[in-house]
């Protein structure tokens, strides 16, 4: 993705076009391929990003590499609203539901989203910058710390499906 980063600061006339069609391509790709693994019905885990926090692309590649392969990951849209998350909860039953969280929280995020995980009939996991970051308020609450490295958070989320992590 460091080409993706690199052209979406440029600002000459058509490379703003040419980041546009790229990160469509893009875009696609990783949706396609999140789609391809996609299991019909056994475990589920909803991913979804916090709003206002990142592109699609990056939440679709952070989606993929969270999956690990497993094909167990559903992502919501990009502007998924938090507070209709119980309902959609509701509906898909997942096993498990990550919010990603890229950016570092707000004392006021955090409390909503540790709300949130009371709503919720799934268990809850926060994964990103803002989950490593908010880590010593994580251990006093409900949500499970996935952390920020792609690696690290696909491992602690099998241990977190298994019930082997230690929120």
């Amino acid at each position: 993705m460091p080409l993706w980063q690199e052209w979406l600061h440029l600002t000459g006339f058509g490379q703003r076009s040419q980041w546009l069609f790229y990160d469509a391509f893009l875009r696609a790709r990783a949706l396609q391929r999140l789609q391809f693994l996609r299991h019909n019905g056994g475990d589920s885990v909803l991913f979804v990003v916090l709003p206002d926090s990142c592109r699609e692309l990056e939440m679709l590649v952070t989606g993929l590499l969270l999956d690990n392969g497993k094909g167990i990951l559903r992502t919501l849209p990009v502007g998924q609203p938090l507070d209709e998350l119980p309902l959609v909860c509701q509906s898909i039953l997942p096993t498990a539901l990550v919010l990603f969280a890229p950016t570092p929280l707000s004392p006021t995020q955090l409390s909503k989203i540790t709300k949130l995980a009371q709503k919720v009939d799934s268990p809850v996991a926060l994964a990103g910058v803002g989950a490593e970051l908010a880590a010593e308020q994580l251990r006093s609450s409900p949500l499970a710390n996935l952390g920020k490295e792609p690696q690290v958070m696909a491992s602690r989320l099998e241990q977190f499906l298994s019930g082997h992590l230690d929120t």
